[in-house]
């Protein structure tokens, strides 16, 4: 099989005063524009490497009809090495993760298989495992995925996961970045989600060797059990946000980023003396 047609993306936020990295991954169709209400915070304290999935570039994408080679897939080990090779490029060596929705997958895939790497992980809406309904819903989405527009099926799954009028701007949110994939790319990342569960189901396997923090919203309805019962499996933390949904790094980021920088700097090295700069946590 030949190589993916595109590869992660960096912007690099690096700041004078800080020695240590925080990479920023998205959840699907999402660009790093979802990460607007964190970059400020966090690069008070740390360089923030901000990444793209491949295909996810916020430009104008091809016309669908332009070649491509569909014999292309995207796996989830393939995606870990290729992440881990862009941030070798970028003189990126050991650093803290900070993930969101399918980028959780991604960020404990990636803590599996190359634990040394990351000092800790931030995981935002944590995919810890799929309910019988979310499978029904994947199901059906495969077989329509080629029948309908791309569009309309990211539509539905978003309002699934983002329901109701108060999580109106985080969808559309979703869908201004969205609309730069492509049906073909879509497809493509889509695919993945035949191998979540299998995936799941290994990673629930395999305690988190690397300090992890869930930090989750009261109304994520999917996925909030799931994460409660990952958390006491893994000895990893959790935090609830209340009136936040899955999304809680937009729709709450005050709260997320008091939490998720708290748990950051607590496995800085700059902070092994036992500093304690409570500062860390003011917006």
């Amino acid at each position: 099989m030949i190589g993916p047609p595109a590869d992660f993306t960096l912007r690099l936020l690096r700041q004078p005063s800080a020695r240590e990295w925080v990479v920023l991954l998205p959840g699907a169709g999402a660009t790093t524009s979802v990460w607007a209400g964190q970059v400020r915070a966090f690069a008070r304290h740390f360089n923030v490497a901000l990444v793209d999935f491949p295909g996810h570039q916020r430009k104008a994408r091809p016309a669908d009809p332009a070649p491509v080679h569909d014999d292309v897939a995207y796996h989830f080990d393939s995606l870990v090495t290729m992440l881990a090779a862009a941030l070798d490029r970028a003189g990126i060596g050991r650093c803290h993760v900070v993930a969101l929705s399918l980028g959780t997958i991604l960020a404990r895939a990636w803590a599996a298989a190359d634990p040394g790497r990351l000092q800790s992980a931030v995981l935002a809406g944590t995919i810890a495992d799929l309910t019988s309904i979310t499978r029904g819903l994947l199901r059906g989405g495969w077989y329509l995925r080629r029948l309908m527009p791309y569009m309309m099926l990211y539509r539905i799954y978003a309002w699934i996961i983002m329901p109701g009028p108060s999580h109106r701007k985080t969808r559309q949110r979703f869908y201004r970045d969205a609309r730069h994939l492509g049906r073909r790319e879509f497809n493509r990342w889509f695919n993945l989600s035949a191998e979540v569960p299998s995936l799941l189901r290994t990673l629930r396997h395999r305690p988190a060797v690397v300090p992890t923090l869930h930090v989750m919203g009261a109304g994520d309805r999917m996925f909030l059990g799931e994460a409660l019962r990952l958390a006491t499996d893994d000895h990893s933390q959790l935090h609830v946000i209340e009136g936040a949904g899955h999304v809680c790094t937009v729709e709450a980021p005050q709260a997320f980023n008091a939490v998720a920088l708290e748990f950051l700097r607590r496995y800085s090295a700059s902070n092994k003396d036992g500093d304690d700069d409570r500062d860390g946590n003011r917006e």
